[in-house]
């Protein structure tokens, strides 16, 4: 089995898997860092449910265990799927609870990204 020859230490500490999206891991960072062409959106949402849920099972372990074999074999994808969620605004309003509507600007005033 080859080593790798990177410099990233991994994260030491043990984290509970409820607190790891807050602190992203090295090999993540490392992975998102990554400039590799996309694939188009319409076939990465079609990719993450396909195979049985095998692709984001795998994904997600390795997330949580910071595995950097598995998160560079799946480069493309990881990126792919950022940009594509990222892209993918719904500019109507929205029915998120018993004919309630809202606006894509109230929730983006509302609601912040990340531990704010």
């Amino acid at each position: 089995m080859a080593t790798s020859s990177r410099t990233v230490e991994k994260l030491s500490c043990g984290i509970s898997r409820f607190l790891l999206p807050t602190v992203r891991c090295p090999c993540y960072r490392e992975i998102i860092e990554t400039n590799i062409k996309c694939d188009p959106e319409n076939e990465t949402f079609s990719k993450w449910t396909k195979e049985d849920g095998q692709c984001h099972r795998v994904i997600n372990t390795a997330l949580l265990s910071d595995d950097y074999e598995i998160l560079k074999n799946n480069v493309q994808f990881i990126n792919s799927l950022r940009i594509a969620i990222r892209n993918n605004n719904e500019k109507e309003p929205i029915e998120v609870y018993r004919g309630l509507t809202m606006t894509s600007e109230h929730v983006n005033k509302e609601y912040k990204v990340g531990l704010q």
